[in-house]
Parts: C-alpha cells; structure tokens; sequence
C-alpha cells in the first residue's frame, strides 16, 4: 500500500530515527530502503541543517499535529550523490502500540532552484 503512493512517506520515532519508508522516498533520495530502516531522519537533510533538526523533532513531538513544515520556504533534502532534492512536506501523528509516531508525506518540487 505504501509503495503505490504518488509520495514519499516516512515514519519516524520521537528520536528521529526512521521506522518505515516507500518506494518513493528511496527514489527520491537514492538510499535503499534497508539502509534507512533505524538511522536517522536527518541524513536526508543538508549537513548545515542537521545538528538543528533534533530540535524541532522534539518539539513536533511535544504537540503533535497534522501540519505543513515551513511554507515559507523552499525545504532541502539531500540526495544520496549530494545533490540538493527540493521538497514540501506535511507532517502528521500515527498513534501505534509503540506510542506516537511522526509520519511525513515528502513531495519533491521541480520548480525550485537547483542545485
């Protein structure tokens, strides 16, 4: 069910490490699924954003609510290569046995800059 998505999925625990992903997010960022399982979220990120990503997982986790991150702004995922992979992402809550899980829908944006 989760590879027929049009959109990247990925579902993380309150520590940000990643728990499960689609077909689309391999593609996306060009990491294996089986390299993703259990590390953490932010090596989808550019290094310059990583160390203050934690924080705003903790704070997500604290209250959390379906919502869009940042419209503001054009979000960067990393690819695998280094390339930097445009982005909109919605988060929402996925109440499980294991507690509270984050899921985020990534969709990749073709008219941002490129890089």
């Amino acid at each position: 069910l989760v590879d027929s998505l049009p959109d990247g999925l990925l579902v993380i625990n309150e520590t940000g490490l990643i728990q499960l992903c689609n077909e689309q997010i391999e593609l996306l960022f060009g990491y294996p699924r089986a390299t993703l399982i259990g590390q953490p979220v932010h090596m989808l990120m550019p290094e310059n954003l990583r160390e203050r990503h934690a924080e705003h997982i903790a704070r997500y986790f604290l209250n959390p609510t379906v919502r869009p991150m940042n419209l503001a702004q054009t979000l960067a995922g990393q690819h695998r290569s280094g390339r930097t992979v445009h982005v909109q992402i919605i988060l929402g809550p996925l109440v499980s046995t294991h507690g509270v899980l984050g899921l985020a829908v990534v969709r990749r944006i073709t008219n941002g800059p490129r890089s």
